[in-house]
Order: structure tokens, then sequence, then C-alpha cells
């Protein structure tokens, strides 16, 4: 059975310029929207929202480097994400 375009039915159509296509600059744009978006809020760098920032990022940074360290010296540690995950809840209570 045949379809009425008279092409296989499994066949895929040809890549379209912006729709899928590995060399598409849709995501250099939208990256490059969203940057300058940012940038023209009033607040994106206050004082304020920068220390926000830095606070949230603090407990991940703080355990990604006691991991490197924990590799750098031949060891491994798989249990960091149930440490934190137990640590969080445990502050929390």
């Amino acid at each position: 059975m045949q379809n009425p375009l008279n092409r296989p039915l499994l066949a895929r159509p040809p890549f379209q310029k912006g729709h899928c296509n590995p060399g598409s600059r849709r995501p250099r744009r939208a990256c490059r929207a969203h940057c300058n978006h940012d940038l023209a809020t009033p607040y994106f760098l206050k004082p304020l929202n920068i220390f926000n920032v830095l606070r949230g990022m603090s407990t991940i940074g703080v355990m990604a480097i006691g991991v490197t360290m924990i590799i750098i010296t031949g060891g491994i540690d798989l249990s960091v994400g149930s440490v934190l995950a137990v640590a969080a809840c445990s502050r929390r209570a």
C-alpha cells in the first residue's frame, strides 16, 4: 500500500533550513536573545541578585570541590548526592 504522495511510508522528509537542521542558528539566536533580555532588565546586575545567585551555588560548589579533591587523590565517592539530600532534609526540619 502506498500513500498519496507515492513515497515509502517510512521515508523522512529532507531537512528544512532552520528546522532540526544540525547547522541551525536558532539555538544561538535564542541564547543571544535570552542574554540580551537578562542584561536589559534593571535587576540583573544588582548586588542583591548576584548575592542570591552565589548563595544558591555555594552548596554545590563546596560539594564539587570536595569531590574533585577525592577524585584527584585516587579515591572515588558516589555518595555525595545522598549526603547532600539528607543534609538538605535535616536542615529544613
